[in-house]
């Protein structure tokens, strides 16, 4: 089964970075991609983590607004809610995020 997924938009927030008890990082982003088909124009919402590496440079070089390219699998988030409820979320674990250089010669982030 093949489970990989690529998104380019802009992050919607700084990263959010915080440590395992093992010491291993994980960055938290959420990223805005927007979709025009003819007149109408979509925007959609995802939810990505980054470990290791990747989640510090994304820490380091990333800001909200930054545009970027995100290759990940999709994963499902399972929990039970305070009122007992049963949740879940679709997120993206990230194999890599990239940041997209502008035309005016901007750096490139890769992690």
């Amino acid at each position: 089964m093949i489970n990989t997924v690529t998104i380019v938009g802009n992050l919607t927030r700084d990263p959010e970075i915080k440590y395992t008890p093992a010491g291993k990082a994980v960055a938290k982003i959420s990223i805005a991609h927007n979709e025009k088909r003819g007149e109408e124009e979509r925007v959609s919402f995802f939810d990505v983590e980054a470990w290791g590496k990747s989640a510090e440079i994304c820490q380091e070089q990333l800001t909200k607004g930054s545009r970027v390219v995100v290759n990940g699998r999709l994963a499902q988030d399972r929990w039970q809610a305070e009122d007992g409820s049963n949740r879940q979320r679709v997120k993206i674990t990230a194999f890599a995020v990239m940041a997209m250089v502008d035309r005016k010669g901007g750096e490139q982030v890769a992690g």
